[in-house]
C-alpha cells in the first residue's frame, strides 16, 4: 500500500561519492550518490559550499518537462502535486536518487557523469532517457566554471 506521507521523508543518501576539480580559484564537485549533479560550488571568496543538497528537488542539476498532465495516484504520485507531466531529474525523484552510468575526472580539469534520471513525481521510477553532463573551466578565465549537458529521449512517440 502507498501512503503520501511516506513523500515526505528525505531519502536516505548513500555514502557520498564526490570527485572534485579545483583550479585555486573555482572548486566544483559532482556527487555519484546524488544523480553525478553539481553538489559543490565553492571559489576564494566564499570556501563553503554555496549548493542546497537538501534532497534530489534541489542541487545544480538538469531537469525537463514534457507531454500531457498525467494523473497517476494508483501508481503512487502523491494527490499534493497530481496531475504532473513527464519531468526526468538528473538527482533523483521522490524518496530515490537517480543511477549513474559513467562518473569520471578527466585530468584535472574535468569532470563527466553520465545519468538514468528519475521522474521527479514518482517514488523510485527511473525515466526513459539519459542525461549526460560535463564540467570543465572555461579557458583563460579561471572564475568561470562550463557546465554541458545532453539530454537524450528514448520514449516512445505514443507515449508522449
Amino acid at each position: 500500500m502507498f501512503l503520501a506521507a511516506n513523500l515526505e521523508a528525505k531519502p536516505e543518501r548513500p555514502k557520498p561519492d564526490i570527485k572534485f576539480i579545483d583550479n585555486g580559484s573555482v572548486k566544483i564537485g559532482i556527487d555519484r550518490s546524488m544523480g553525478a549533479s553539481v553538489t559543490w560550488l565553492s571559489w576564494k571568496g566564499h570556501p563553503e559550499n554555496s549548493i542546497n543538497i537538501h534532497d534530489p528537488g534541489r542541487l545544480l542539476q538538469q531537469s525537463y518537462y514534457a507531454g500531457r498532465m498525467l494523473e497517476r495516484i494508483k501508481d503512487g504520485q502523491s494527490k499534493s502535486w497530481s496531475p504532473w507531466s513527464w519531468n526526468p531529474i538528473q538527482g533523483g525523484g521522490v524518496n530515490s536518487w537517480a543511477r549513474v552510468t559513467k562518473f569520471e575526472k578527466k585530468g584535472e580539469e574535468m569532470l563527466f557523469a553520465e545519468t538514468i534520471p528519475k521522474l521527479w513525481d514518482m517514488a523510485d521510477e527511473e525515466a526513459e532517457a539519459v542525461m549526460e553532463q560535463s564540467c570543465e573551466y572555461e579557458a583563460g578565465m579561471p572564475n568561470v566554471v562550463v557546465v554541458r549537458n545532453k539530454f537524450t529521449c528514448k520514449r516512445k512517440a505514443n507515449d508522449i
